[in-house]
């Protein structure tokens, strides 16, 4: 489940379309790791500075339990 959560939160990322997100699950072994990726990484592989930022942003306003509630539910 754990991993569902983390898919979950990247898709609500504004921003942060289905091709990007595609490539990114491509450039990360997983979807944590894209999550927890610091910035000059994500920038290292090809985000746009502005997605980079929402992101980060995103990052720090989303409530992964929430989003784990809402899998339980």
């Amino acid at each position: 489940m754990e991993e569902k959560i983390y898919w979950l939160a990247l898709h609500r990322t504004p921003g942060l379309g289905p091709r990007r997100f595609m490539e990114l699950l491509q450039a990360f072994p997983s979807p944590r790791e894209v999550w927890e990726a610091p910035e000059r990484e994500l920038l290292a592989k090809g985000l746009n500075p502005s997605l980079v930022a929402s992101l980060s942003q995103w990052r720090r306003q989303c409530c992964l339990s929430e989003i784990e509630g809402e899998l339980k539910a």
